[in-house]
């Protein structure tokens, strides 16, 4: 099962776009797409929302919406999804388990200009877990751009609003050249200087994980685009250990600067 986002900025528009179809084509029948969030009581609400389209689900600016996340369920499993009366989100399976994995897409847009797209789902599998991410700017940035912005998404299975730091290391200096605060379970929007984009700079998170989206606008020719997950890139047997080795050296750049 899948939960999908939408991008939101003040400088720019949006639109998500959900199927109501499979990935063979199968039309969703007894389904509908619920918006995510946190209530005032600290506990996980949902809201049906009503869609006249006959094959996808649209959430743009216009359209009433006061959350960061949705997903497609039925009856059956919005009641099973929740537990500890709403305060966690339990991992279950679902019709929409599928291979290639259920995709929507969440489109930014300069008005008069140009847009970018991205398959924007966030996997169940993802938000009981925590841990660091270590991810390059220089690979999807671009120095030549006006704008270069990284929105981290964080959906966490627990109703927690949790301010945490991210870090832009320099990997060779070994120095943490830039930190700030972003929040679980929303869509953290972080401003990058060209100055850090670098193939030595690293943007690291340590408690929590994420999905980093790099975002670029060059006169309005935007890019849109995440990396990989490191044991993605790394073969062999072996491969979690080097992958357990290589973060640890960034943990050791935070914490001899006691960030």
């Amino acid at each position: 099962m899948n939960f999908f986002f939408k991008l939101k900025s003040k400088e720019y528009d949006f639109n998500l776009t959900i199927p109501k179809f499979t990935n063979s084509g199968e039309m969703l029948s007894k389904v509908h797409l619920y918006s995510l969030g946190i209530d005032s009581n600290n506990l996980w609400k949902y809201k049906k929302k009503i869609s006249n389209d006959e094959m996808f689900y649209y959430i743009n600016k216009d359209y009433e919406t006061c959350d960061d996340f949705y997903y497609i369920a039925n009856d059956n499993i919005c009641k099973s999804l929740f537990e500890n009366g709403n305060s966690e989100i339990k991992q279950i399976k679902s019709y929409l388990d599928t291979t290639p994995p259920f995709r929507s897409n969440t489109q930014i847009i300069k008005k008069n200009k140009g847009f970018s797209s991205y398959q924007a789902d966030y996997p169940i599998s993802m938000i009981e877990k925590k841990g660091s991410i270590v991810s390059p700017l220089n690979t999807l940035l671009n120095v030549n751009a006006e704008i270069n912005k990284i929105f981290f998404v964080n959906l966490y299975l627990q109703t927690i609003k949790k301010k945490f730091r991210y870090y832009l290391i320099d990997h060779e200096k070994k120095k943490v050249v830039f930190s700030d605060f972003i929040m679980t379970n929303t869509i953290n929007e972080i401003n990058i200087d060209k100055v850090f984009i670098k193939k030595n700079i690293f943007f690291v998170t340590k408690e929590f994980i994420g999905i980093p989206i790099y975002f670029s606008d060059q006169d309005g020719h935007l890019s849109l685009e995440h990396t990989h997950p490191p044991h993605e890139y790394i073969f062999g047997k072996n491969k979690f250990k080097i992958i357990t080795n290589y973060k640890r050296e960034f943990n050791e750049i935070i914490d001899q600067e006691n960030l």
